[in-house]
């Protein structure tokens, strides 16, 4: 009992713990998206992006096949065009535990877009948006 007691149940409690304390927040997901992605784009002063509550194991672009991951992975989506209605250029961010982002060129918005929560808004004034507008129709 005493071998069970000192060196298996340590090990396993920090087998089980392990996992739990290496996991990136979504505080840390949220920094990694807006210093790699968002203040790198041309046009951060008009996109919006959105943030999942809770890592996941997929995520569908409307109209398309979903993306599948063995882990979960942090979700975002950045629309490039908020100005702009149906399909148009957007982002497919994804941000893993070692993190390494995934970025995926979409056109059509997120099926579950009503989960998502908005954490930037651009800092456009009335010319930026009139611009932003222009360049889609192009």
């Amino acid at each position: 009992m005493r071998i069970v007691e000192r060196i298996i149940l340590p090990v396993i409690i920090l087998l089980v713990l392990l996992p739990a304390t290496t996991a990136l927040s979504s505080e840390e997901a949220i920094n990694i998206v807006k210093l790699q992605v968002i203040e790198t784009s041309e046009n951060k002063d008009s996109l919006k992006a959105y943030r999942w509550q809770a890592p996941v194991l997929s995520a569908k672009e409307a109209y398309r096949e979903p993306f599948e991951f063995d882990e979960p992975v942090w979700f975002f989506w950045i629309d490039d065009y908020p100005e702009l209605q149906f399909a148009h250029p957007n982002r497919f961010v994804f941000v893993y535990n070692d993190e390494f982002i995934n970025v995926l060129g979409a056109t059509w918005y997120p099926e579950n877009l009503s989960e998502g929560k908005l954490f930037y808004g651009g800092k456009r004034g009335i010319f930026e948006r009139i611009m932003t507008f222009l360049r889609g129709l192009a």
